[in-house]
């Protein structure tokens, strides 16, 4: 028994090795995106906030951590890339705007 456990290159390293077939599916790359803010008296959470899910996504979730930290995340958007992990500054805008109207 063989396991594919590549990740993201699953389907290119299956298509690699002479003793699988190449596959009949592609591994689509998506990216998600956190951002982590200080808490102080007046920001802290005590319970997550969780949003609804669609078909798409579990959505974007918002706790606390053990240091006193807020946590909003993670994003969920589809790339063509397999090795970018740039942060991309509009979602970090988006994320901040998304905890500021939860926790103003």
């Amino acid at each position: 028994t063989i396991v594919n456990a590549a990740g993201i290159q699953a389907d290119l390293l299956q298509g690699a090795t002479g003793d699988c077939p190449k596959p009949s599916w592609e591994a689509r790359p998506r990216r998600g995106q956190y951002r982590i803010f200080s808490s102080n008296s007046e920001t802290k959470i005590t319970h997550p906030i969780q949003p609804v899910p669609s078909q798409r996504t579990k959505g974007i979730f918002v706790f606390s951590t053990l240091y006193d930290q807020i946590i909003v995340g993670p994003t969920a958007l589809d790339q063509e890339s397999r090795t970018d992990r740039t942060v991309d500054p509009k979602v970090a805008t988006t994320l901040t705007e998304h905890v500021k109207r939860l926790i103003p």
